[in-house]
């Protein structure tokens, strides 16, 4: 059987691990191809291809397992690498590059497990078209090459934020950068401490500030996004999480909004916290999303997944602290609107403080 997966990312590599464990585990398993589609490097997207060890997983080490019958191998490895030590490992907030080399190290052990009966190849390029033929499917690349499986498997991540916001082509400037992960694209701004413009407020733009930041000592750096939100800070130390009884939370989103805000607020007049009820309902989310037709679902997004993506997708403390110093010395400062506009102007132009 061959299965090719596009994307190369944390998804397409776990789809890969756990394909390998399945092999390794039954001695009757029939020989697997797995052809692996993605135009950058194995575990190197956007959110694990930094190389900046200031950039942080926002998820502690102990809820980033790759096997669910490994409940603490990640925080077990960060001990073994000399990371943090201790009970600390638990709710230590590890750099994202090195848990992309965790992964790729669980990947290689899986695949030497698995021996000959699975093989493994990657295309170096963009997958562009999928068709169904017959009983299998194609996959076309941007080069024009054809590749035919038995099975696919989407892991593409994310989709691009792409320039839809921007209101005039800024494709043609050459300090405009569209995607700050694509390999070195921070390297012409990291080089001079020129002001920088952030479009979003989100956990993209703590990365690229605290980058900036601390590349030059007298930059300054400007957020801007629709709503100027910030994401909350993760709390100082584990706070546990309190799973909401869904049954009864109702079948449109008024309802289950009204009783998530309940169920929060309650968390936080017992334990003084929010947070432990947020993350409970994490727990809930793939039930109670499937309870919303698709009316609801839109409004959730458009009107409410703002507010609550900043409380659930929260930064590591070490990175709001230096978010907070940021913004009380004036050097990081988050506003609410939108780029209606552009005009040239001389480069360095720095404005008066």
């Amino acid at each position: 059987m061959r299965i090719i997966v596009v994307g190369a990312g944390a998804a397409g590599s776990l789809v890969v691990f756990h394909l390998a464990r399945l092999v390794a585990a039954d001695d009757r398993a029939e020989p697997l191809e797995v052809v692996v589609v993605d135009p950058i490097d194995q575990v190197a997207g956007p959110a694990f291809g930094t190389t900046d060890p200031a950039h942080l997983l926002n998820v502690p080490a102990s809820g980033m397992l790759v096997d669910p019958d490994e409940r603490f191998d990640f925080v077990d490895w960060c001990r073994a690498e000399g990371f943090v030590g201790g009970d600390e490992a638990h709710y230590f907030f590890a750099p994202r590059a090195q848990w992309a080399r965790y992964l790729r190290t669980r990947l290689a052990e899986a695949r030497d497990r698995a021996g000959e009966r699975l093989s493994v190849r990657f295309v170096r390029d963009g997958a562009v078209g999928v068709a169904v033929v017959g009983a299998g499917v194609r996959v076309t690349t941007a080069d024009g090459t054809v590749l035919d499986g038995d099975r696919l498997v989407l892991a593409t991540g994310l989709p691009g934020v792409g320039n839809g916001w921007a209101p005039c082509d800024l494709s043609d400037q050459p300090r405009y950068i569209a995607n700050p992960w694509m390999p070195v694209a921070l390297g012409p701004v990291l080089a001079d401490d020129g002001d920088v413009l952030v479009i979003g407020t989100g956990l993209t733009m703590v990365d690229v500030a605290i980058s900036l930041l601390k590349s030059g000592d007298d930059r300054r750096v400007e957020a801007i996004s629709r709503g100027g939100r910030l994401p909350r800070r993760h709390a100082d130390s584990y706070l546990g999480e309190v799973v909401p009884d869904t049954a009864t939370e109702g079948d449109n989103l008024d309802e289950i909004r009204a009783a998530v805000a309940t169920h929060v607020a309650r968390i936080e007049r017992l334990l003084g916290n929010w947070r432990p009820g947020v993350d409970g309902v994490r727990y809930r989310i793939a039930e109670l999303w499937g309870r919303l037709d698709e009316a609801d679902r839109r409004t959730f997004v458009r009107d409410l997944a703002g507010d609550w993506g900043v409380r659930r997708h929260r930064m590591p403390p070490s990175s709001g602290a230096l978010v907070d110093e940021a913004r009380r010395t004036g050097r990081l400062v988050v506003r609410s609107g939108r780029i209606t506009g552009r005009r040239r102007c001389r480069w360095p132009h720095r404005r008066d403080r």
